[in-house]
């Protein structure tokens, strides 16, 4: 028998009633170093069945029409009775189509009686063990992988279970501990002796940072859960940033820091609590590492790959060395001894970013200086009219990009009106106003409600007065521009 079989001396059954052809087919195996003795016949699906049921047999050879079984239902009894054994099914008529049928039910090849010699024959018993033996692997490898990741995603529950219970149970007696070390320190006793003074500043500092890991540990353990809550709203980045802004007030006045927007009409559909933490984490550093020049952060969007947005934090501080970029996500890194931070925050980041199916990674920040953290997050899916054809829905979505183009031609009307300031003449302003109602009727149709009511804005200002305010204009302009970006296909 040739070497390539897998089996030294496999045990073959063939399931046929042709007498004349089982007699031709045990020769050719013969002839071809198959042991005969382990050859073993069945002239019906009812004689193969104890000998299937046995357990003792390598590879099928089945006939696809047997007096108790016919076509597939071949394939589907020895597949039943055997489902680890691989089969090659004999038949006698030229029905690809059955025959890739069987080979879709589970058979590894097929040949057609009188068209194939023994080393057709051979060639399909050697080629079914190696598939045979190939899908066993993939099987055994896919199962040993999926019983990797169960054990792994409990060992990471159990472990976040426990972060969050001792990060719980332990704040409790450290906020104690604080409390009794500050009355201790406020001891008349304590209080005259310098030593005595120091010593308590320096367990207050400790049980503080201690404090801080802790509610660090919380926030990463809980991150997760909170994801998976489901409790997802659509909330645009600048009231996302106006609230941390408000938290923020006290120290971003302490810096004198100047802190702009820009394309934060971007609605996110995202899990608020983790979204604010990520932002806070984010311009809280900015603040935490700035330089002796004066604090500028920009936060800035565009459009990323399909459904999401990019989010862009970019300050003037004293930055990090590019070959530190990837390393300050991990847990617990601190590149600066000197601060009070415990080399979680960006952890938490890159957990929050990743819960939410994007990206995070560090850019070079304003003029040169500083860095830009940078994040892509799921945008607002467009809402169409449920209403509508699948018929009117593709020529709709097929004709976008030709509307989505024009949009930006009609847009370039109206910043031309911008650009002539005050020296524009009535046919300027008429033309924007023309293209502001057309951009409010076309992008409406196709379904872009946000950028539809935000150049219907744009209309109502054109139309009330010819000496519109340029910054009010400018606004409503540039959050069309972000938005038409975010909307094409």
């Amino acid at each position: 028998m040739d070497s390539a079989t897998t089996n030294e001396h496999p045990r073959l059954l063939l399931i046929e009633d042709d007498e004349i052809f089982v007699a031709m087919t045990r020769l050719i195996l013969t002839e071809r170093g198959f042991a005969d003795h382990r050859t073993l016949i069945a002239g019906s699906i009812a004689d193969a069945t104890p000998l299937l049921r046995a357990g003792d047999v390598d590879l099928i050879l089945a006939d696809l029409s047997l007096p108790d079984a016919y076509g597939l239902e071949v394939v589907r009894e020895c597949r039943d009775l055997a489902p680890g054994v691989p089969i090659i099914v004999l038949t006698a008529c030229r029905d690809v189509e059955l025959a890739l049928s069987a080979l879709e039910k589970g058979a590894q090849d097929y040949l057609i009686k009188g068209e194939f010699n023994d080393e057709d024959l051979l060639r399909a018993i050697r080629y079914a063990f190696a598939r045979s033996h190939a899908a066993a692997e993939l099987r055994s490898t896919l199962h040993a992988l999926e019983e990797s990741n169960r054990q792994l995603e409990e060992s990471n529950d159990q472990l976040e279970q426990y972060a969050t219970i001792a990060s719980h149970d332990l704040r409790a007696p450290v906020r104690t501990a604080r409390v009794l070390a500050g009355r201790m320190m406020a001891s008349p006793e304590l209080a005259s002796d310098a030593p005595s003074v120091q010593l308590g500043l320096a367990l207050d500092g400790c049980l503080s940072r201690l404090e801080t890991m802790l509610e660090g540990l919380l926030d990463y353990a809980q991150a997760r859960d909170l994801s998976s809550s489901g409790d997802y709203r659509d909330e645009t980045v600048q009231s996302l940033v106006d609230e941390i802004l408000v938290d923020m007030d006290a120290d971003l006045r302490e810096a004198d820091a100047d802190v702009q927007v820009f394309g934060g009409d971007i609605s996110l559909r995202a899990h608020p609590v983790l979204i604010r933490s990520l932002i806070h984490n984010v311009v809280r550093n900015s603040v935490k590492y700035r330089s002796d020049r004066p604090l500028r952060i920009v936060i800035s969007t565009e459009p990323a790959e399909a459904g999401k947005v990019r989010v862009k934090v970019a300050d003037n501080g004293i930055g990090i060395d590019e070959k530190y970029r990837t390393r300050v996500f991990g847990m617990f890194e601190r590149l600066s001894g000197h601060s009070d931070g415990i080399g979680l925050g960006l952890s938490l980041c890159h957990r929050i970013v990743s819960l939410h199916g994007g990206r995070i990674w560090i850019d070079d920040g304003l003029d040169g200086v500083g860095i830009a953290m940078c994040f892509t997050l799921p945008v607002t899916p467009v809402t169409r009219d449920a209403s509508m054809s699948p018929r009117v829905r593709r020529a709709l979505d097929e004709m976008w990009p030709g509307v989505h183009e024009a949009s930006r031609v009609h847009l370039s009307h109206i910043e031309a009106l911008l650009l002539a300031d005050g020296d524009a003449t009535p046919a300027q302003h008429l033309a924007a106003c023309s293209a502001a109602h057309r951009l409010n009727g076309g992008l409406g149709m196709f379904g872009r409600h946000e950028a539809s009511a935000v150049a219907a804005e744009i209309e109502s200002l054109l139309t009330m007065d010819l000496t519109t305010s340029r910054p009010e204009l400018r606004t409503l302009v540039d959050r069309l521009d972000a938005l038409l970006g975010m909307t094409t296909y």
